[in-house]
C-alpha cells in the first residue's frame, strides 16, 4: 500500500525479519524439547502426547507473532525516519501534484498583498516555448532578468498531474536519488525536479547521476528482466522525469563563461537541455492583456 505521492506504508518481510522469526521459532522448539525432557526423563511433568503437541504449537505461534509485531514496529520506525529525512530534503513534503501546489510553494516571489491567493497568471508569449521545450527535452532552463516572472512562467507550464520534487539544496537532491524507490510514485505519473534559482545548486552539483536519472527508461532499481517483461506484456513505459530550472541571465552567463568549480557542472547540465529566455519587458499584446486583466497599465506601458 502507498501513501498518495509518499513512501510505501508496508514492505514484504525481509531477511532480518525471517531471522527473527526463525529465532523465536527455535526458542519455541527448544522450550518444547525441554518440556519433553522434563516429562520423559525426569518425570517432572505429567502431560499426554496431544497436550504436549498443542503446547509446542502454541509456543511456536507466539514466537512468530512476537517476531511479526517486532517487524511491524521496526518498519514503522524506519518509515518515520525516512519521512523525516525526506521532509528535511524537500521543500514540499508530503509530495503533491502541481495542481495542488501554490506558486509560492515552489519559490515564486510573494506580493505581500492582504489577499491569500496569488495574482491570476498573465499569459506570456514564452508560454508555448516553455511547453514545447518540456515535450522535447528532459532538461529545461528558463532564464532572464531578475523579476521577469521566470518561476511563475515555468510553474504554469508544468503538467498539472506531475508530482513536483523541490530539493532544498544539493544534498536534498542527492537524497531524492537515494530514496527514489521509497517515494511510491506510480509509474504513469510524470515527475518534475524543480530547481528554482539554479545557481543555489551549482556548488557541489553532481551531474552524472542526475543526467543518468533523467535519461532512465525505467524507475531506479528496476531489473532488466522486469523491463523486458513489461515490454512483452505491452505495458506502457513509465512517465518521464523532467528537470525544470530557473536562473537569472547574469548568473547563468557568469557560470557558463566562468572558471569556478561550479561552472563546469552547470555547463554540462545546460548542454543536455534547452533554454527559454523570458524578457522582463512585456510585449504590446502582453501589456494589453495586463491592462484588461488588472484594470491598470503595466510599468513601461
Amino acid at each position: 500500500m502507498r501513501w498518495p505521492g509518499g513512501i510505501r506504508k508496508t514492505r514484504p518481510m525481509g531477511a532480518k525479519a525471517h531471522r527473527r522469526a526463525a529465532a523465536w521459532s527455535g526458542f519455541g522448539g527448544a522450550l518444547a524439547g525441554l518440556l519433553v525432557f522434563l516429562q520423559s526423563e525426569l518425570h517432572v511433568l505429567n502431560l499426554d502426547e496431544w497436550p504436549l503437541v498443542v503446547t509446542t504449537a502454541v509456543l511456536v505461534m507466539i514466537g512468530l507473532a512476537l517476531a511479526a509485531a517486532g517487524e511491524v514496529r521496526a518498519q514503522r520506525e524506519a518509515d518515520a525516519e525516512r519521512a523525516d529525512t525526506l521532509d528535511t530534503a524537500l521543500a514540499c513534503w508530503p509530495l503533491r501534484a502541481a495542481r495542488n501546489l501554490s506558486p509560492y510553494d515552489v519559490g515564486v516571489r510573494p506580493t505581500l498583498r492582504a489577499e491569500e491567493t496569488p495574482w491570476p497568471y498573465l499569459t506570456r508569449e514564452a508560454d508555448a516555448a516553455v511547453r514545447e521545450a518540456l515535450e522535447r527535452s528532459n532538461i529545461v532552463v528558463v532564464f532572464g532578468p531578475a523579476a521577469a516572472g521566470k518561476s511563475r512562467t515555468a510553474f504554469e507550464a508544468l503538467p498539472k498531474n506531475a508530482v513536483v520534487l523541490v530539493p532544498e539544496n544539493t544534498e536534498g537532491l542527492a537524497l531524492v536519488f537515494k530514496h527514489w524507490s521509497s517515494l511510491g510514485i506510480a509509474d504513469e505519473v510524470p515527475v518534475v525536479l524543480w530547481l528554482d534559482t539554479l545557481e543555489r545548486y551549482a556548488p557541489g552539483l553532481d551531474v552524472d547521476p542526475l543526467i543518468a536519472f533523467l535519461r532512465r527508461s525505467a524507475p531506479a532499481g528496476w531489473s532488466r528482466r522486469l523491463r523486458l517483461r513489461r515490454r512483452r506484456e505491452g505495458m506502457a513505459a513509465p512517465a518521464p522525469v523532467k528537470l525544470v530550472a530557473t536562473i537569472r541571465e547574469e548568473a547563468l552567463q557568469e557560470l557558463l563563461d566562468g572558471d569556478a568549480a561550479e561552472s563546469y557542472p552547470v555547463r554540462r547540465l545546460c548542454s543536455c537541455g534547452e533554454g527559454v529566455f523570458l524578457s522582463a519587458e512585456l510585449s504590446d499584446v502582453e501589456r494589453e492583456a495586463f491592462a484588461e486583466q488588472y484594470g491598470f497599465p503595466s510599468e513601461g506601458a
